[in-house]
């Protein structure tokens, strides 16, 4: 078991092995030749959120780069500031009221916000609440599904509600937004989700889309890395690439 002096050792050593990897690295990158291996935690809406917007740019550019992709897990915080993965791209919020504020990411990491999103609901046609007042009673007044990302099962919804002493009635939880939808179609079950992430099933499946009836600031993906990467040449190239796309 490390005493308490190698604890207290443990950070000034990562700084001093980070110098010494960063010898043996080129000063330069070049993007062709390179079969750097990146790795990345990523929440799992940001596969089809932000993966398309810089993905095939950065393939294009350096063909023999691999990227390495895991779902952000309640670990990867950690793993970030143990240098054990590149990047991570989770949610993080600007409402106050939320445990995963924008204000909770550790001093030893870097960040760039993405892109925005606000939560919307999934009704199949028909479903008796449409027929109703769309407010916060009918939203609770219908049994839902939890689509559970990262091992997250607990969002700002919850939070806000748990403030009001109030409750979603979950019937299931599944992984695959795709499933879940397919299974809302079928049910009167309501689906709570990111907006950009479930738009492209509007108007290709039997639901209808409605906002959430509850007043939250929107949420923000950020990507993630250790402040001792902030200067290497690769990890630099692409996670400006990543940026730059995201806002294109």
């Amino acid at each position: 078991m490390p005493t308490p002096k190698a604890l207290a050792l443990e950070s000034k050593l990562q700084q001093i092995l980070m110098q010494i990897d960063q010898l043996r690295e080129p000063e330069e990158f070049d993007p062709e030749c390179s079969t750097r291996v990146f790795s990345i935690d990523l929440i799992e809406t940001a596969y089809s959120t932000i993966y398309p917007r810089f993905l095939p740019q950065a393939l294009s550019s350096a063909p023999k780069i691999t990227i390495k992709s895991a779902d952000w897990s309640n670990s990867s915080i950690t793993r970030l500031q143990r240098r054990e993965i590149d990047f991570g791209v989770g949610i993080f919020e600007f409402d106050d009221r939320s445990k995963t504020h924008v204000d909770t990411i550790p001093d030893t990491l870097n960040y760039a916000e993405l892109m925005r999103d606000t939560s919307a609901c999934i009704l199949r046609k028909g479903h008796p609440a449409l027929e109703e007042e769309w407010n916060l009673d009918a939203f609770l007044k219908y049994r839902h599904i939890q689509v559970i990302t990262g091992g997250v099962s607990s969002w700002l919804l919850h939070e806000v509600l748990d403030t009001q002493r109030l409750r979603i009635d979950n019937a299931v939880n599944m992984s695959d937004i795709s499933s879940a939808v397919k299974l809302c179609e079928k049910s009167d079950l309501i689906l709570t989700y990111p907006y950009k992430s479930i738009r492209e099933f509007e108007g290709k499946s039997d639901i209808v889309i409605k906002p959430l009836p509850i007043k939250m600031e929107p949420g923000g993906f950020f990507l993630l890395w250790n402040k001792q990467l902030d200067n290497d040449p690769s990890h630099k190239w692409l996670r400006e690439l990543i940026v730059s796309q995201s806002y294109a």
